[in-house]
């Protein structure tokens, strides 16, 4: 920080050679670089660590529950997501439920498995 810091000073006074603020820009810009490469891989990294966390999160969900999910309520509280988008996706199809009645159950790995097999893309 202190030798940029010096630089910046540096390139605040006027110079009598124009080789001298070239080299200086140069130095500060490939610095600059690097710990912008830096910070990419970091983030890199900690995006990796957190689509496994997600993968074992939701693994350990599928693999903890053997009693089917009772009602939209419950689907929603499965999913994360409101009752009113569990519905949706009940009543599109792309989840398989049993329903008997009023009741509705679903199965959470018949549930899990649609979802992945329906899952499209982030856009970039």
């Amino acid at each position: 920080m202190e030798s940029s810091k010096k630089n910046i000073k540096i390139l605040s006074k006027e110079s009598s050679e124009p080789d001298d603020n070239s080299t200086i820009l140069i130095r500060l810009s490939s610095r600059i670089l690097s710990q912008l490469q830096e910070m990419q891989s970091r983030l890199d990294v900690q995006e990796k660590l957190l689509l496994n966390f997600r993968k074992q999160a939701t693994s350990q969900k599928t693999e903890s529950q053997f009693e089917p999910i009772r009602g939209i309520h419950g689907l929603a509280e499965f999913l994360g997501i409101s009752p009113v988008t569990a519905q949706k996706l009940k009543n599109s199809g792309k989840i398989p439920f049993a329903q008997y009645e009023r009741i509705v159950l679903f199965d959470p790995k018949k549930v899990m498995d649609a979802l992945e097999s329906n899952h499209i893309p982030k856009r970039k």
